[in-house]
């Protein structure tokens, strides 16, 4: 267990494993439709929360700290949604899992869940 992964609460952790378990599934759907392991992707993501401010928060700290594009929305439901672009992710299993580990920790951060990620192709 990595130092990230012991700071998780119970509701990220259930969060973590549910992310480990379609990470599998978007790696092996991604290399069946052309891509290669160890590829380089863009990958889309999002976050959601109940509150704004949250939402805002996390964009700020996003676009401060990394090179990723983000765009905050609300959806027909009330909740609202950070979505946004990470350039160079490296298309391993193992990789993707370490990056949504981080994303976990950081939307938990500002009171925000991680609800995924995928590559356009």
């Amino acid at each position: 267990m990595s130092d990230l992964e012991s700071q998780l609460n119970d509701h990220e952790k259930v969060l973590y494993d549910s992310h480990k378990e379609m990470n599998s599934i978007v790696v092996s759907k991604l290399v069946s439709s052309g891509f290669k392991i160890g590829d380089e992707v863009e990958a889309e993501y999002y976050f959601i929360s109940d509150v704004l401010e949250s939402i805002s928060e996390l964009h700020h700290h996003l676009k401060e700290k990394y090179e990723y594009i983000t765009k905050a929305s609300k959806n027909s439901e009330g909740t609202f949604i950070l979505q946004g672009l990470r350039p160079n992710l490296t298309l391993t299993e193992d990789f993707a899992n370490r990056w949504c580990l981080n994303m976990i920790v950081i939307g938990g951060d500002f009171g925000c869940d991680f609800g995924g990620w995928g590559v356009r192709h």
